[in-house]
Protein backbone atom coordinates (compact mmCIF):
# COMPACT_ATOMS: atom_id res chain seq x y z
CA UNK A 1 0.00 0.00 0.00
CA UNK A 2 1.60 3.19 -0.84
CA UNK A 3 2.01 5.72 1.50
CA UNK A 4 -0.87 8.77 1.32
CA UNK A 5 -0.11 10.83 4.40
CA UNK A 6 1.39 13.91 5.69
CA UNK A 7 5.36 13.73 6.05
CA UNK A 8 7.55 15.20 8.85
CA UNK A 9 10.14 17.71 7.99
CA UNK A 10 13.39 17.43 9.35
CA UNK A 11 17.19 17.89 8.95
CA UNK A 12 18.90 15.19 6.96
CA UNK A 13 22.16 15.97 8.60
CA UNK A 14 23.33 17.52 12.17
CA UNK A 15 27.37 17.31 12.99
CA UNK A 16 29.45 20.72 13.65
CA UNK A 17 31.26 20.24 10.39
CA UNK A 18 27.44 20.99 8.81
CA UNK A 19 25.47 23.05 11.02
CA UNK A 20 25.65 26.92 11.04
CA UNK A 21 25.44 28.60 14.82
CA UNK A 22 22.73 30.98 15.42
CA UNK A 23 24.25 33.08 18.25
CA UNK A 24 20.78 33.55 20.04
CA UNK A 25 22.68 35.50 22.93
CA UNK A 26 24.53 37.86 20.53
CA UNK A 27 21.49 38.62 18.44
CA UNK A 28 18.07 40.97 18.61
CA UNK A 29 15.99 38.49 16.85
CA UNK A 30 14.53 35.69 19.12
CA UNK A 31 14.36 32.58 16.80
CA UNK A 32 11.45 31.32 18.71
CA UNK A 33 9.59 33.56 16.69
CA UNK A 34 9.85 31.64 13.47
CA UNK A 35 8.28 28.36 15.30
CA UNK A 36 4.52 29.44 15.99
CA UNK A 37 2.90 29.03 12.58
CA UNK A 38 1.96 32.48 12.91
CA UNK A 39 2.21 35.41 10.01
CA UNK A 40 4.86 37.84 11.47
CA UNK A 41 4.31 40.00 13.23
CA UNK A 42 1.51 39.46 15.23
CA UNK A 43 0.13 40.00 18.74
CA UNK A 44 -0.02 36.54 20.48
CA UNK A 45 -1.61 38.22 23.26
CA UNK A 46 0.97 36.69 25.64
CA UNK A 47 2.65 39.33 27.65
CA UNK A 48 5.79 36.70 27.63
CA UNK A 49 5.71 36.65 23.64
CA UNK A 50 6.10 40.54 23.19
CA UNK A 51 9.21 39.43 20.58
CA UNK A 52 6.71 38.54 18.01
CA UNK A 53 5.27 41.99 17.58
CA UNK A 54 8.59 43.12 16.48
CA UNK A 55 9.29 44.89 13.18
CA UNK A 56 10.49 42.23 10.61
CA UNK A 57 12.58 45.11 8.80
CA UNK A 58 14.77 45.05 12.29
CA UNK A 59 15.21 41.43 12.41
CA UNK A 60 18.75 40.30 12.62
CA UNK A 61 19.35 37.13 11.23
CA UNK A 62 23.26 36.39 10.98
CA UNK A 63 24.66 32.56 11.22
CA UNK A 64 28.03 31.54 11.66
CA UNK A 65 29.75 28.39 9.87
CA UNK A 66 32.90 26.42 11.02
CA UNK A 67 33.15 25.54 7.03
CA UNK A 68 34.03 27.33 3.96
CA UNK A 69 30.75 28.44 1.57
CA UNK A 70 31.88 25.54 -0.72
CA UNK A 71 30.72 23.32 1.88
CA UNK A 72 27.89 24.26 3.04
CA UNK A 73 26.03 25.63 -0.19
CA UNK A 74 25.85 21.98 -0.99
CA UNK A 75 22.56 22.12 0.84
CA UNK A 76 19.47 23.12 0.08
CA UNK A 77 18.49 23.53 3.43
CA UNK A 78 20.92 24.05 6.59
CA UNK A 79 20.84 22.82 9.98
CA UNK A 80 21.06 24.87 12.16
CA UNK A 81 21.04 25.13 16.25
CA UNK A 82 18.03 27.57 16.22
CA UNK A 83 15.31 26.37 17.92
CA UNK A 84 13.39 25.54 15.13
CA UNK A 85 14.64 27.80 12.55
CA UNK A 86 14.83 26.59 8.59
CA UNK A 87 17.24 28.06 6.88
CA UNK A 88 17.00 27.74 3.17
CA UNK A 89 18.34 28.60 -0.28
CA UNK A 90 16.39 29.97 -3.67
CA UNK A 91 15.81 26.70 -4.90
CA UNK A 92 13.54 25.80 -1.99
CA UNK A 93 12.14 28.84 -2.07
CA UNK A 94 11.12 29.14 -5.73
CA UNK A 95 9.51 25.51 -5.29
CA UNK A 96 7.34 27.24 -2.61
CA UNK A 97 6.52 30.27 -3.97
CA UNK A 98 5.04 27.95 -6.73
CA UNK A 99 3.20 25.93 -4.54
CA UNK A 100 2.05 27.45 -1.48
CA UNK A 101 2.65 30.80 -1.78
CA UNK A 102 0.68 31.41 1.42
CA UNK A 103 1.91 29.28 3.33
CA UNK A 104 5.45 31.46 3.75
CA UNK A 105 7.32 34.22 4.57
CA UNK A 106 10.61 34.31 3.88
CA UNK A 107 13.45 37.20 5.65
CA UNK A 108 17.16 37.60 4.68
CA UNK A 109 19.99 36.07 6.42
CA UNK A 110 23.84 35.98 6.42
CA UNK A 111 26.21 33.52 7.74
CA UNK A 112 29.65 34.95 8.71
CA UNK A 113 32.90 33.06 9.08
CA UNK A 114 33.18 31.47 12.89
CA UNK A 115 36.19 32.35 13.02
CA UNK A 116 37.28 35.31 11.19
CA UNK A 117 40.96 34.89 11.53
CA UNK A 118 40.93 31.58 9.51
CA UNK A 119 38.39 32.85 6.59
CA UNK A 120 36.65 35.61 5.02
CA UNK A 121 33.62 35.57 3.37
CA UNK A 122 29.59 37.19 3.65
CA UNK A 123 27.43 34.76 2.05
CA UNK A 124 23.75 36.08 1.44
CA UNK A 125 22.16 32.75 -0.73
CA UNK A 126 20.43 31.59 2.45
CA UNK A 127 17.15 32.61 3.95
CA UNK A 128 14.84 32.64 7.22
CA UNK A 129 11.68 30.55 6.29
CA UNK A 130 8.77 31.04 8.59
CA UNK A 131 5.77 29.16 8.27
CA UNK A 132 2.45 30.57 8.43
CA UNK A 133 -0.28 28.19 8.94
CA UNK A 134 -0.61 25.28 11.62
CA UNK A 135 -2.06 21.51 11.14
CA UNK A 136 -3.44 19.00 12.78
CA UNK A 137 -2.32 15.84 11.18
CA UNK A 138 -2.39 13.72 14.10
CA UNK A 139 -4.84 11.02 14.64
CA UNK A 140 -4.77 11.39 18.71
CA UNK A 141 -6.85 8.04 19.34
CA UNK A 142 -3.33 5.82 17.68
CA UNK A 143 -0.41 8.24 18.62
CA UNK A 144 1.37 8.25 21.76
CA UNK A 145 2.71 11.19 24.48
CA UNK A 146 5.30 11.82 26.61
CA UNK A 147 3.20 13.80 29.72
CA UNK A 148 5.64 16.56 31.62
CA UNK A 149 3.12 16.33 34.79
CA UNK A 150 5.45 19.81 36.38
CA UNK A 151 5.24 22.04 33.47
CA UNK A 152 1.49 20.55 32.06
CA UNK A 153 3.10 19.38 28.62
CA UNK A 154 3.04 16.53 26.59
CA UNK A 155 4.79 15.34 23.35
CA UNK A 156 4.26 13.21 21.06
CA UNK A 157 6.28 9.91 21.26
CA UNK A 158 4.89 7.93 18.54
CA UNK A 159 2.53 8.49 15.68
CA UNK A 160 -0.01 8.09 13.35
CA UNK A 161 -1.30 10.74 10.94
CA UNK A 162 -4.62 11.27 8.97
CA UNK A 163 -5.04 11.11 5.06
CA UNK A 164 -5.76 14.05 3.62
CA UNK A 165 -5.46 15.93 6.92
CA UNK A 166 -4.03 19.27 5.42
CA UNK A 167 -6.69 20.81 3.47
CA UNK A 168 -5.21 23.11 1.59
CA UNK A 169 -1.77 23.82 3.17
CA UNK A 170 1.03 21.97 1.78
CA UNK A 171 3.74 23.01 4.82
CA UNK A 172 3.19 23.75 8.29
CA UNK A 173 3.45 23.48 11.77
CA UNK A 174 1.69 20.52 13.95
CA UNK A 175 -0.48 22.86 15.91
CA UNK A 176 -0.37 21.49 19.30
CA UNK A 177 3.40 20.78 18.85
CA UNK A 178 4.98 23.62 16.71
CA UNK A 179 8.81 22.25 16.61
CA UNK A 180 7.25 19.42 14.00
CA UNK A 181 7.23 20.65 10.07
CA UNK A 182 4.69 18.86 8.38
CA UNK A 183 4.51 18.83 4.56
CA UNK A 184 1.72 17.31 1.90
CA UNK A 185 2.63 14.08 0.54
CA UNK A 186 2.31 16.73 -3.06
CA UNK A 187 5.17 18.78 -1.81
CA UNK A 188 7.41 15.87 -0.74
CA UNK A 189 6.83 14.56 -3.66
CA UNK A 190 8.02 17.99 -5.76
CA UNK A 191 11.16 18.26 -3.10
CA UNK A 192 11.98 14.83 -4.28
CA UNK A 193 11.89 15.14 -7.60
CA UNK A 194 14.28 18.56 -7.67
CA UNK A 195 16.63 16.59 -5.10
CA UNK A 196 16.16 18.58 -2.32
CA UNK A 197 19.44 18.37 -0.13
CA UNK A 198 19.50 19.27 3.53
CA UNK A 199 16.04 17.60 4.41
CA UNK A 200 14.75 14.18 4.71
CA UNK A 201 10.86 12.94 4.73
CA UNK A 202 9.76 11.03 7.29
CA UNK A 203 6.26 8.77 7.66
CA UNK A 204 4.28 8.60 10.58
CA UNK A 205 5.84 5.15 11.28
CA UNK A 206 9.18 6.32 11.54
CA UNK A 207 8.83 9.15 14.01
CA UNK A 208 10.44 9.05 17.34
CA UNK A 209 9.46 11.98 20.17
Amino acid sequence: MSYNKPYLLCSSYRTPKHMVNYKWRERTTDPFIFSQGNYLPYDSGNDNLECTKTDPSTYDLIFHSEVKPSVFTQYDNLANNGGGLLLVNKKIIDILLQVCPDDIQIFPAIILPENPKKMTFENHNYWVLNLTKTVDVIDKENSTYTQLENLGLKFPKTVTYVQNSMGDVHIGRQYNYQPDVIASPELVKIFKREKITGLKFKKDNEYIG
